[in-house]
């Protein structure tokens, strides 16, 4: 029987600035590490988070004051790991705030 979990690899806060991208990236970089993800793959996450973080600042008409990035990743018990991910970027505000949250959720392909 195959069990299928989320599991969080990592939850990062960070106030709109200068270098508050990086400051997002870097933690996420480090939980996407222990996943052994290809270099490719992984530097195609880091892109595409580094877009929607900017994107996130740069259209925003409130001016978000925080900005959350979230990372889960499926977990799967009793099953073969293919070779390719799924990728998924969800933004969302967070109710009666001006924060923003970006939640990055990635699936392996199970055999």
């Amino acid at each position: 029987m195959m069990v299928k979990v989320w599991r969080a690899l990592v939850e990062v806060t960070q106030p709109n600035g200068p270098g508050s991208d990086h400051a997002l990236i870097e933690p996420l970089g480090a939980a996407f590490a222990e996943l052994n993800l290809p270099p490719a793959f992984l530097e195609r996450i880091q892109t595409a988070v580094t877009e929607a973080i900017r994107r996130v600042w740069q259209h925003d008409t409130d001016h978000a004051a925080h900005l959350t990035v979230a990372a889960q990743v499926l977990h799967v018990d009793g099953g073969q790991m293919g070779q390719s991910w799924g990728f998924f970027l969800v933004e969302k505000r967070l109710e009666n705030t001006a924060d923003r949250r970006i939640e990055v959720l990635l699936y392996p392909e199970v055999r």
